[in-house]
């Protein structure tokens, strides 16, 4: 209902007679009228660190089968859409991270790239990559398999995944 152009007010709320209105000004501001019983109220709001919120990202994870790892789309996103990644491994802590890269960077690897089918997801099935995270781990990854979600650290373009926080899938 924020139209830039212009200025607007919606009525949100009304109970017992209370009202509020929400404007929406030009300068990425709005303004919120409160009347109560004769009272009026107003508070000017400063929107302009507010990000809208993506309903369609989700939350991030990895899942890790004795198929490979697969990411799930909602790391894909809050990553940006990398086409190469670095996959950092901390064996001390049990942490693997992806760490957004350029093509020619020492160990980078193709990540993600469009599929014809629309699917965001990324499957690596390394052999190697999954004896590793399950040594790791001290998982048995041919009797059950494993989800664990990620956090994203946008200063070091990262997505952290503790392998501790692991929950079983069914």
């Amino acid at each position: 209902m924020c139209d830039a152009n212009l200025e607007t007010s919606e009525k949100f709320f009304e109970n017992e007679g209370e009202t509020k209105e929400i404007h929406y000004l030009l300068t990425q501001q709005i303004q919120i009228d409160i009347m109560d019983a004769g009272k009026e109220a107003s508070k000017m709001v400063d929107l302009s660190k507010f990000k809208t919120f993506d309903f369609n990202e989700g939350v991030p994870y990895v899942s890790v089968t004795s198929n490979g790892l697969t990411f799930n789309k909602s790391v894909i996103m809050k990553m940006n859409y990398p086409p190469y990644v670095r996959l950092l491994i901390n064996e001390e802590d049990k942490q693997i991270a992806l760490q957004t890269c350029q093509e020619n960077d020492e160990k980078a690897v193709s990540f993600y790239r469009e599929k014809a089918n629309g699917v965001l997801s990324v499957r690596w099935n390394s052999k190697d990559l999954i004896q590793t995270v399950a040594r790791l781990c001290g998982w048995d990854l041919k009797n059950k398999s494993y989800r664990v979600p990620g956090i994203m650290i946008p200063d070091a373009s990262l997505m952290l995944f503790e392998m501790t926080d692991a929950t079983e899938m069914v």
